[in-house]
């Protein structure tokens, strides 16, 4: 294996791990999640177009408008905010507004310095959105509230990813 391919499914294990961490995937309970497979699109609160490619109908499964908890006060304010600053605009666009503010671990930086690379090459877990995201995230006090502006970051950030992969004939 050649030490570029090596260097590359490194950065790529760091970014499944972070990301794992960040996509709040983990359970609070001691049951196990049931999955039944992915949502069929017109179950979905926003469906992709008619005739979309498999990366924008993925794209569309995994970044579905969030809601606030009840149970937080002030989560849908953070929801709106992090809606209202990142929609229209790039992760990378994010990541210069607030990259000074943020409060990254040395690790989580190393990755949000590759964000440029992720933005060319669009997946369907976004990576580049989810990173965007993560130093908006980061520069938010308060842990709860800021996973909810990063909820609403990251979400704003995917319009614009199904805006562009549906132009290029991602539909």
């Amino acid at each position: 294996m050649s030490r570029a391919l090596r260097a590359e499914l490194t950065s790529l294990g760091l970014a499944a791990a972070i990301l794992a961490g960040l996509s709040g995937c983990g359970e609070d309970s001691d049951e196990e999640a049931v999955t039944s497979g992915p949502t069929p699109a017109a179950e979905l609160a926003e469906p992709p177009p008619r005739g979309a490619s498999p990366l924008l109908e993925d794209v569309y499964r995994q970044f579905q408008p969030p809601s606030a908890d009840p149970q937080v006060r002030g989560s849908g304010r953070a929801l709106r905010k992090g809606l209202r600053t990142c929609r229209g605009r790039t992760p990378l666009e994010i990541r210069e507004r607030f990259i000074g503010e943020s409060d990254l671990t040395a690790e989580q930086r190393k990755l949000v310095n590759q964000l440029p690379r992720f933005e060319r090459n669009p997946t369907a877990n976004f990576v580049a959105g989810q990173l965007g995201a993560l130093v908006y995230e980061k520069s938010l006090p308060g842990d709860e509230l800021a996973t909810f502006g990063f909820q609403g970051c990251v979400y704003g950030l995917s319009l614009r990813l199904k805006r562009e992969l549906a132009k290029a004939g991602g539909n």
